[in-house]
């Protein structure tokens, strides 16, 4: 039996009314960037869980320290901490710095140079703005160590820092490594080598991972005695990522400071010890969250009233 006309008629205008809004909805650059990393994010939410399937796992579930939390009230400096008003520079000067001020738990943030070796970097690009050069790709080590961030903070190599906790014997380091997320491993190898296998130095690192299989890679590279997972880069949702913490041992997760609220409080601390938020500029912040039992901070300058 065949349609109407006026029934076809109808649904075929429909359809030209719902191509045309989609069409329109492509031309908007905030809806196409929403489509975008929505699918984005399922498409690595999948990756994510096909990785982890086919991992080599442990039979038991990791012990891990956080006893690094207790030191300066959970305060880390973030990317070296701030000096004079600037942050991120992850500089030798920022740390001197900052110690002084009390900290003892040093994030930075790490990069590979043009030839492969581990520096203390955010990204090239801002690395570029600070140091006054064009930086669209990696400098050589050559060319890093000569730099010198806004005209006077003396950037620093993966072996500085090891240098730097051999110096200071009370000193631990974070890494993050967002920008090399691929060759982590590779980064990590790489501190092995300059700390010479020396425990007292490998046993002060605190490790960051950004995905669920990136666990089990790390620590076939080095049993290290702290880890917590980081959240801002993972498109896996928080809830499977818990559970994922609460299984293998790792008892302590961050956050962005501008997901902290209280259900995302709850979910963590029901299940693992630590919750850690980032960044942070204010004391009032710090108050409140600590009432909410958060127990680290990461700090990127001076924090004020």
């Amino acid at each position: 039996m065949k349609k109407p006309i006026h029934v076809s008629r109808k649904m075929n205008f429909c359809w030209v009314l719902l191509a045309f809004s989609l069409v329109l909805c492509l031309m908007i650059p905030a809806v196409r960037e929403t489509l975008y990393f929505a699918s984005r994010a399922r498409v690595l939410r999948a990756i994510d869980s096909i990785q982890l399937a086919f991992t080599e796992k442990p039979n038991s579930p990791f012990i891990f320290t956080y006893d690094w939390l207790e030191f300066n009230e959970g305060l880390i400096a973030h990317a070296g901490g701030g000096i004079d008003g600037v942050s991120y520079t992850n500089s030798r000067e920022a740390f001197e710095s900052n110690y002084a001020n009390g900290f003892r738990v040093f994030e930075f943030d790490f990069s590979l140079t043009s030839d492969g070796e581990l520096v203390a970097v955010h990204d090239w690009e801002s690395f570029g703005e600070m140091t006054g050069q064009s930086c669209q790709s990696p400098l050589s080590i050559e060319e890093f160590l000569a730099s010198k961030i806004k005209g006077k903070y003396t950037p620093l190599s993966g072996e500085d820092v090891i240098e730097l906790m051999r110096c200071y014997p009370d000193v631990y380091v974070m890494t993050d490594t967002e920008d090399i997320n691929d060759s982590l491993c590779e980064a990590l190898r790489q501190f092995i080598h300059l700390a010479e296998n020396d425990t007292s130095i490998l046993d002060r690192l605190i490790i960051q991972i950004y995905s669920r299989p990136m666990l089990f890679s790390v620590m076939q590279v080095y049993p290290f005695q702290s880890v917590l997972f980081t959240m801002y880069i993972t498109p896996v949702h928080l809830r499977d990522i818990v559970r994922f913490c609460s299984t293998w041992g790792i008892e302590a997760i961050a956050v962005p400071v501008s997901s902290a609220d209280d259900a995302t409080i709850r979910m963590v601390l029901d299940s693992v010890s630590f919750l850690l938020v980032h960044p942070i500029t204010n004391t009032a912040d710090i108050q409140n969250f600590r009432k909410l039992g958060v127990s680290g901070f990461y700090v990127s300058s001076s924090v004020h009233d």
